[in-house]
């Protein structure tokens, strides 16, 4: 049971080593480098494994940084063996500052040159001064006032321009309000103004009102009078039929009258009374 137990360990322990040593691997660790001496005065902005970068990809990083009993500064750099070809003679290493958190050395070959520099050969790390920096980071920005102050002095589109256009909007504001306040007295006016129409108007709808109430009256309004109408219209629609009934009975004695007429002017009797008036008027 123990050496089975002393067994696993080791076997725990050798395969912990393999994963390591994968990972040393795959990190570079066992690759050969190229070591470069870093000609710089001072250590000022460098600290030991900062990375040294080509187009974005790390090329190496600096591993030491040493202050010498003579005041010289000795650092050293570790370039992965498969970018060795990378650091021709005539390159400088830049400190770049486009990061926030951290910085980096920049490669800055001279393609010109393509002989590699060899173990232990010497690269200058070059930094931009304070005056330098501040330009760097001032130029834009001068940049965008130039561009402002050259947009301001446009006579066409400048300040210029646009004060002549706020002074002419402002004359036109000013007119508009002398207008809208004229308007206003004049809507204000007791006389012929708002108060005066609206007064009207009121005394209009007043008599609008009386006069439909008038005309509901259920006594003298208009229900009253169409009711007079319709009894009215009824009595002459039974004088219209007493009268053609009357007509009629005219009609009819005077019928009856002619036919008496006929009879009495075919009796014999009126014929002897009265001869014919054609006969007596003969010569």
């Amino acid at each position: 049971m123990t050496n089975s137990f002393r067994w696993r360990i080791a076997l725990t322990f050798v395969c912990m080593g393999l994963v390591v040593g994968y990972l040393m691997h795959l990190k570079g660790t066992f690759d050969s480098k190229l070591i470069l001496r870093a000609d710089v005065e001072s250590a000022s902005g460098l600290f030991e494994g900062m990375k040294v970068t080509y187009k974005g990809f790390e090329l190496g990083r600096l591993t030491q940084l040493e202050l010498l009993p003579t005041g010289k500064v000795n650092s050293t750099l570790q370039i992965h063996h498969q970018h060795a070809g990378f650091m021709t003679q005539g390159s400088v290493l830049k400190i770049s500052k486009e990061k926030i958190v951290t910085t980096e050395l920049v490669l800055i070959r001279d393609e010109t040159n393509q002989a590699t520099l060899r173990a232990m050969d010497p690269i200058s790390i070059i930094k931009d001064d304070v005056t330098a920096d501040i330009t760097k980071r001032l130029d834009p920005l001068l940049q965008k006032v130039q561009l402002l102050l050259t947009q301001l002095s446009d006579p066409a589109h400048g300040i210029q321009a646009s004060l002549v256009e706020s002074k002419a909007v402002m004359h036109q504001t000013v007119r508009t309000l002398e207008v809208t306040s004229r308007a206003m007295q004049q809507l204000g006016d007791d006389k012929k103004g708002l108060p005066a129409v609206l007064g009207q108007t009121l005394l209009t709808l007043e008599h609008t009102n009386r006069t439909m109430q008038q005309l509901g009256d259920e006594k003298m309004g208009l229900p009253a009078v169409l009711g007079q109408t319709r009894d009215t219209m009824v009595e002459l629609e039974k004088a219209l039929v007493q009268t053609q009934q009357t007509l009629g009975g005219a009609n009819r004695l005077i019928e009856n009258v002619d036919g008496s007429l006929q009879d009495i002017k075919s009796a014999p009797v009126y014929k002897w009374l009265i001869p014919n008036n054609t006969n007596a008027t003969k010569p």
